[in-house]
């Protein structure tokens, strides 16, 4: 078949496959169209309402600065284009929304408003559009009105910043100062700070008195140490022991009697502590015990007899007296001055410590004093930006208000909505049938027969979408034309083949071999395998093919009483080795001797084009299984027009997986 006869009949198609295969496209293409078209005529309807239309005039003046206070951009001057694009910002409109009440929405607004500035002057016109003329002047006042207000804050804005910075630094300062003196209160009330300058007086005037008495138990220490040192001399050259006494041991009585006199005659002079009476009253006691002695022993001497009695020297005791006395009045000094002492550092320490007291106040009392200055001046400065803010008057002013117009007008665009509703639907169906009707692939056997030369063997339809009686009378046509073929040849070979993978050739291969086996007919089953097994190299054909030895055994499974199955190994060693015509017939024509049908899944041609061609030469049908929408005409024509230029046998074409709405 010619170029130009391909391109004559590239829109020929099944009116039946077509209508089929585009009907429900067209149904969703109506309804999307049906929805645009409503959808535009919502739009239409809403637009198609007269129309008023309102204008307010807005005039910018020099402006007249009452107060000029130092602040950053206080002034903030802006030209007219800046000016405009303030007037329709969102935040705006919907202010505007707002103002106007419930049945006015800033999306509803959008698009109704127009501001325009009339050449370099200084006029500005604030245009509106609504379905009443009320509504319109309404709109066009109030973004007037809201525009001033908006502009005077803008103008306002870097001043505004500024106040609001000194208002919040018055709040922080005021809330310092408020801490600061209730810390102060605090202070005072904790550490009785009213009693200090009387307490401080009367500290220092006790201590003062504390010190004098120190040094005057110093000077009476000093004093004793030296009565002490004087008494200690005058002991080292007194004896410490004299004859006190002489008794007469004649009248024992007597002498005990006069001892006891003179005891009583002393106590009325000295105390008992004194060292005379403890010497005296020592006498007595030992001359008790001396009588008792002699009581004992019973040696009364009644003889008279004069002894001396010996005692420490009157003197020497007197002045170890005075030496205990002092050593006493020492102590008792020692234990005053260390009292007084420690009264002066307790006084020392209250005193530094009311120092210190007295200097964290007095810095209480500078933080007071420097935060209240604060409190002053951001007041102060507060103050100035309130005043400068109300002083700055904007440059802007309505001149002339909107008023109610009687004129109406429509737009033009409600009829290119209408008009482009109709062409969406229109434009969807005309694409939708052009797309189908340039659809190059097979659907049915229509387009084998009127764009393609090639035979067909006939249409199968997916087995899991029809009953088994339809599959298999379709399937039975197929085997019928199939056979015709091979009985006019005595070429047993059947080379099935297919485009891509997943086109079917497997099922129809299995489907074949029942169907061949029911007429008792010995098939072999070739299966051309991409990747080598141990397991299935066994049963290989490639050794036989390309061998020179013709003795060559072949291996094959058997599945059943009549049929068996082999592996052709389409692998890197098919291409560095060509297989020549003469063992190509050698195999087949020993084949054909043991089987009556022999059922080759080719590879896929174009994967090994001159192999391919080798193998079509010597089979006695080649079958090309063909997927419905699926495989394209070019490729299958392409396929034919080189087996026909290399002598090849009919090519015989069988469409799979064809829809039942097609059978």
């Amino acid at each position: 078949m010619s170029n130009d006869d391909e391109d004559d009949k590239g829109f020929d198609f099944d009116p039946r496959t077509l209508w089929l295969e585009i009907r429900f496209k067209l149904l969703i293409a109506l309804m999307v169209a049906a929805f645009v078209t409503v959808l535009l005529n919502y739009f239409i309807l809403k637009d198609a309402l007269p129309k008023y239309s309102a204008m307010a005039v807005i005039i910018r003046h020099q402006k007249n600065m009452g107060y000029t206070q130092n602040i950053p951009y206080l002034y903030l001057q802006l030209d007219a284009s800046t000016v405009i694009e303030t007037f329709l910002v969102e935040q705006n409109v919907r202010r505007i929304a707002d103002r106007l009440g419930e049945q006015y929405s800033a999306e509803a607004l959008i698009g109704k408003i127009k501001v325009e500035n009339v050449g370099r002057s200084a006029i500005i016109n604030v245009k509106a559009k609504w379905h009443t003329a009320q509504g319109a002047a309404d709109i066009a006042n109030a973004i007037s009105e809201i525009f001033l207000e908006s502009y005077r804050k803008i103008q306002n804005a870097s001043a505004e910043k500024i106040r609001h910075y000194y208002q919040q630094e018055l709040i922080i300062a005021k809330t310092n100062l408020s801490k600061l003196n209730q810390n102060i209160d605090k202070f005072k009330k904790k550490n009785n700070i009213y009693s200090y300058k009387n307490k401080v007086a009367s500290l220092y005037e006790k201590r003062t008195e504390l010190e004098i008495k120190l040094v005057k138990l110093k000077l009476t220490k000093t004093e004793m140490e030296e009565n002490t040192k004087g008494i200690a001399l005058k002991l080292q050259g007194l004896p410490e022991i004299v004859v006190i006494s002489t008794l007469n041991r004649s009248n024992d009585e007597e002498l005990m009697a006069s001892l006891r006199d003179e005891l009583d005659t002393i106590q009325h002079r000295y105390t008992r502590e004194n060292p005379k009476v403890q010497n005296l009253l020592k006498k007595i006691e030992l001359f008790e015990q001396q009588l008792q002695q002699r009581k004992e022993t019973k040696n009364d001497n009644k003889k008279a007899s004069i002894q001396h009695t010996t005692g420490k020297n009157d003197l020497y005791l007197e002045l170890e007296v005075q030496q205990i006395r002092y050593q006493l009045a020492l102590e008792a000094v020692l234990l005053q001055t260390e009292q007084l002492t420690n009264e002066i550092d307790s006084i020392n320490y209250e005193l530094n410590k009311i120092s210190s007291l007295t200097e964290q106040y007095d810095n209480l009392v500078i933080l007071v004093e420097s935060a209240k200055r604060h409190v002053i001046s951001m007041d102060t400065r507060l103050t100035e930006a309130k005043i400068a803010i109300e002083a700055n008057t904007s440059d802007y002013d309505i001149l002339e208000r909107a008023k109610p117009s009687a004129e109406t007008d429509l737009s033009l665009r409600s009829f290119l909505g209408l008009t482009g509703g109709i062409v969406f639907a229109l434009g969807g169906c005309v694409i939708i049938v052009l797309r189908e009707a340039r659809n190059s692939t097979v659907k049915t056997n229509f387009e084998l027969n009127r764009h393609l030369a090639v035979e067909s063997f006939g249409t199968l339809p997916d087995k899991s979408t029809v009953d088994i009686t339809t599959f298999y009378s379709h399937f039975q046509l197929i085997s019928e034309a199939i056979q015709q073929r091979l009985d006019s040849t005595e070429n047993h070979l059947n080379l099935i083949a297919s485009l891509s993978g997943g086109e079917g050739k497997s099922f129809v291969i299995n489907e074949l071999a029942e169907a061949y086996s029911r007429q008792q007919k010995k098939i072999l089953i070739i299966e051309t395998l991409y990747e080598q097994n141990t397991q299935e190299e066994q049963y290989s054909i490639n050794k036989a093919l390309y061998s020179l030895d013709r003795q060559q055994k072949l291996h094959f499974i058997n599945l059943s009483s009549q049929a068996d199955k082999g592996y052709f190994h389409f692998d890197q060693a098919v291409f560095l080795d060509t297989l020549d015509h003469e063992r190509i017939a050698f195999f087949i024509k020993k084949m054909n001797q043991h089987y009556d049908m022999i059922l080759w899944e080719c590879f896929i041609p174009t994967n090994h084009l001159q192999l391919f061609s080798s193998l079509c030469r010597h089979a006695g049908v080649i079958t090309l299984i063909a997927k419905s929408r699926s495989t394209e005409r070019d490729d299958i024509n392409r396929l034919y027009n080189h087996l026909q230029a290399n002598d090849a046998p009919q090519l015989g074409v069988i469409v799979n997986h064809v829809k039942k709405d097609y059978l």
